[in-house]
């Protein structure tokens, strides 16, 4: 059975989560990043939760062990190829709130349910490795499926919570590319969850946060 490419499965798995959130009553918004945003802020896709939790996931697509297997059913019979510079990036502080989404199916028949066909984990849990592309194997190391991952973001153990200083309006920030520099990018939701955008240069955020009573 053919393993599929690594966006077919970014898009099956975010399609996934953004319903399993609506289904329990949260609004969904999904931003994708940009391949030069990414060597900064490496995740593929930042998800934001209602009014009061963002998260972002790094996907990897499943490579079958060698000798290949026709039908890989088990965690024993997939590697994920992580890159050391991204890595390096992804361990370090400021980035904890993105975690490497690993899906470990090959059947499109799971496609509506793929969340759950993924495993979730946090990059500081796996050590440094010195070749540029290491083959990860997921036997021994700390993850979660989808249900204790979902758990931990709604109870605010996993994730990053929305800015705010007004009871009204909610935000957060986030690095983006505007030309050849990076800007701030602040998302600002209303009660009726409008999504109103700014980019703000820099220099400019501080006389911005002032100007809309916001504070860190």
């Amino acid at each position: 059975m053919p393993l599929f490419n690594e966006a077919t499965y970014t898009h099956w798995a975010v399609r996934s989560i953004e319903e399993y959130f609506e289904d329990i009553g949260y609004e969904v918004y999904c931003l994708y990043n940009t391949q030069i945003n990414e060597n900064e802020v490496p995740y593929d896709v930042n998800i934001n939760i209602g009014n009061f939790k963002r998260f972002g996931l790094q996907f990897k697509r499943p490579n079958p062990e060698d000798p290949p297997q026709s039908t890989p059913a088990s965690l024993s019979e997939y590697y994920w190829e992580l890159e050391r510079t991204q890595h390096t990036t992804l361990i370090r502080p400021e980035n904890r709130w993105i975690f490497y989404c690993l899906p470990d199916f090959a059947d499109c028949n799971l496609r509506r349910v793929s969340r759950d066909h993924c495993i979730f984990v946090e990059p500081i849990r796996i050590p440094l490795f010195d070749t540029g592309i290491h083959r990860f194997r997921v036997q021994g190391f700390p993850y979660r499926r989808w249900g204790a991952f979902a758990q931990g973001v709604i109870e605010c153990q996993l994730g990053i919570p929305f800015i705010s200083s007004n009871p009204g309006i909610l935000s957060f920030k986030a690095t983006l590319d505007v030309g050849n520099e990076f800007g701030i990018v602040t998302y600002l939701f209303s009660k009726k969850q409008k999504l109103v955008l700014y980019n703000v240069p820099p220099l400019a955020l501080e006389s911005k946060r002032k100007e809309n009573n916001f504070h860190d």
